[in-house]
């Protein structure tokens, strides 16, 4: 093969990757997004060798870390941002700008609800965001000194960061929040001694400033100066759903969780793998933010449940070369639907089987 169908074969392959990324089927007649042609990425993946690796970073992610002295404490000392991705926390790929997006820490490992960036048109690592100071709620536990309206606290997020393109915001469902290990809480506006579920939160790249704290003026860290030039940048909103549509079929812990987009019908949709928060079998849900500036015109619903399944098995992040993967089914799909995730010729073993809602667990071919 000559050098210049070796150099064709080479770009079709890269825009086919750079299309998957931007969600576009390889096959579509879809031009790709300008970041993907323009960019700097590219022409790197145009000289790569064929089952090769190459680094692609033109600096490193330590090198826009918060500095120590900007970070919240985690018993009396920091941690390195590095904590973030080291501790169960997953990238959202901006499909409008071409970026990972960075959010996460949690638990018991990072106290900062920092956020990061890396930009494929730049090759660069960016802060977006330096992270709120937090306050111990004796009821509520962590939360960011301006509130839980104003920013989530760090949280695990495995698989539950999800980037929506029609809204333009990063969604996060959180999963085990600092200090807590379960969802991200609040106080109860009827009764102070009981805490409630919050979330998930959105964060906004259009407001990214890696010199403001992503809550408001006055919150971020000031443990060793004021530092007055720090101004809040406003990066977060709390759907709140708890609050905004209680009625609903809320998930309950998103630990050990994931997240699927889908576009339907003009919305940007989100498929929840999450529990109720009374057993540890993950249900699926589905999320959809309908009007970006009314969370009460969003909608969820549980769509598929979890029925016999093996005791600490997890189908979210991988599964075992044994064990099929786990067909989820929105109601009223037949199991060989493009909208089940697993196909009819590799259903799920008894061992990790979903059923949607309305089938009869034990006959239904949904769940065979």
């Amino acid at each position: 093969m000559s050098f210049g169908s070796n150099l064709a074969a080479s770009r079709r392959v890269a825009l086919a990757l750079l299309a998957c990324l931007h969600g576009i089927a390889a096959d579509a007649q879809t031009a790709p997004p300008p970041y993907a042609v323009n960019g700097a990425l590219l022409p790197l993946i145009l000289q790569m060798p064929e089952n090769g690796w190459l680094r692609v970073n033109a600096n490193q992610f330590k090198d826009v870390w918060t500095p120590a002295e900007l970070e919240p404490l985690d018993v009396g000392v920091t941690h390195p941002p590095s904590k973030i991705i080291e501790a169960w926390s997953g990238f959202a790929w901006d499909t409008n700008r071409g970026d990972l997006l960075l959010y996460g820490g949690g638990h018991a490992n990072y106290s900062g609800n920092d956020t990061y960036r890396w930009r494929s048109t730049t090759l660069q690592w960016e802060r977006m965001s330096l992270p709120s100071d937090i306050w111990y709620d004796p009821v509520a536990g962590f939360q960011a000194i301006d509130g839980v309206d104003s920013a989530p606290s760090s949280a695990h997020t495995y698989k539950n960061n999800v980037f929506l393109p029609l809204a333009d915001r990063l969604l996060t469902w959180g999963g085990a929040a600092y200090n807590n290990g379960g969802p991200y809480k609040r106080v109860s506006e009827t009764n102070p001694n009981v805490a409630r579920s919050v979330g998930p939160y959105l964060f906004d790249p259009n407001k990214a400033d890696g010199s403001k704290v992503g809550g408001t003026t006055g919150s971020h860290v000031q443990r060793v100066a004021p530092h007055p030039e720090i101004l809040g940048g406003r990066m977060w909103e709390n759907r709140d759903l708890p609050k905004n549509i209680p009625s609903q079929q809320l998930s309950g812990q998103n630990a050990n969780g994931c997240t699927q987009y889908a576009q339907e019908n003009g919305h940007d949709v989100v498929y929840v793998a999450a529990t109720n928060e009374q057993s540890s079998n993950l249900d699926l849900y589905r999320y959809q933010l309908t009007v970006l500036a009314d969370p009460t015109q969003d909608t969820m619903s549980k769509v598929g449940i979890f029925y016999n399944g093996t005791a600490g098995t997890i189908t979210c992040a991988g599964r075992s070369a044994a064990l099929p993967p786990p067909t989820r089914c929105p109601s009223g799909s037949a199991p060989s639907s493009p909208a089940c995730s697993g196909s009819s010729a590799a259903r799920p073993t008894a061992g990790s089987r979903r059923c949607p809602t309305s089938s009869p667990a034990t006959s239904s071919a949904a769940c065979r």
